[in-house]
């Protein structure tokens, strides 16, 4: 997710587990059953500017560029 603002790492890492954080963006794993309600205190609680939900890669993406 792109913020608009400042963020502590903290109210991040309040949210799921952080992937990677740094000039504005962060990177969140959620697990699929947690999904909505994450996305929901996100948009409540942070300054969101842009979210995007992806799938994580999977086996065969990974094996598809290594090839």
């Amino acid at each position: 997710m792109r913020l608009s603002g400042p963020v502590e790492r903290a109210a991040l890492e309040k949210l799921a587990t952080l992937v990677s954080f740094e000039a504005g963006q962060a990177v969140l794993s959620v697990p699929p059953e947690s999904l909505n309600a994450t996305v929901q205190s996100a948009l409540a609680t942070l300054p969101v500017a842009d979210l995007a939900v992806e799938d994580p890669p999977g086996p065969g993406s990974l094996r598809a560029r290594l090839d």
